[in-house]
């Protein structure tokens, strides 16, 4: 019997831990489709995946964009909710809040909104993985702002698990190094702006948890496989 083939959409498939959770879910018994809003990033993405996923252009911040892409795309198993962004990095003093307002619009209010664009197409028996960002719950100068925003995926996403049922909703927590495998995206560049941390705060920064596209993969296999009765 030929297992059927499952089609897993990463919304910010372009780069980052998007694109590589795109290499990593490549292969037999799975279609992948990447988007992105930079036609250009997303045709070398799409070539860097050597041609072997489909991809859409469209900006996730745009709800009637989001809505069109759904409503044409069909049925689908999984959805990776990868948009992401770096704004309100920087010390809380000088940090100007309505950043915090901006990383809201840039990263939630996307995800949240490709979520409920695509709940009528997506297999309820399939998965929905959300990805915040580690600082969410790393205690270290110079975050605050930026915790706050991906803070509030954490804070969501079990409410959604238990709402949206037997639909799987799950949170990844991206690594904010690059260092090791780590994956590269906004946040991590921003960090580096960020002024210099005491050694004590640097060594408790560098020993968070940090997740690899490796890892991603095992998890995401294990989220998507049939639940126990």
């Amino acid at each position: 019997m030929t297992e059927k083939t499952q089609h897993a959409v990463i919304v910010g498939g372009s780069s980052g831990i998007g694109l590589a959770t795109a290499k990593k879910l490549l292969g037999p018994g799975m279609k992948v489709t990447i988007t992105g809003r930079n036609r250009e990033r997303l045709d070398n993405a799409w070539q860097s995946l050597g041609g072997a996923v489909e991809k859409a252009a469209f900006d996730a911040a745009k709800p009637d964009e989001v809505r069109r892409f759904f409503s044409e795309l069909g049925p689908f198993d999984h959805l990776v909710l990868a948009a992401s962004g770096g704004k309100g990095l920087g010390p809380f003093e000088t940090l100007d809040l309505t950043d915090i307002g901006g990383g809201v619009d840039e990263k939630v209010r996307p995800q949240l909104s490709c979520l409920q664009a695509a709940l009528p197409t997506l297999n309820k028996s399939g998965s929905v993985t959300f990805i915040s960002a580690v600082s969410a719950q790393l205690s270290a100068p110079g975050i605050a702002g930026i915790a706050a925003v991906n803070g509030m995926l954490l804070t969501v996403v079990p409410i959604l698990a238990m709402e949206l049922k037997p639909l799987r909703v799950n949170v990844v927590r991206r690594a904010s190094s690059t260092r090791r495998g780590g994956i590269s995206c906004p946040m991590n560049s921003a960090m580096r702006c960020l002024p210099s941390m005491p050694a004590r705060r640097r060594s408790a920064a560098s020993a968070a948890p940090r997740t690899s596209p490796r890892q991603l993969r095992s998890w995401f296999r294990t989220a998507s496989s049939p639940a126990r009765s």
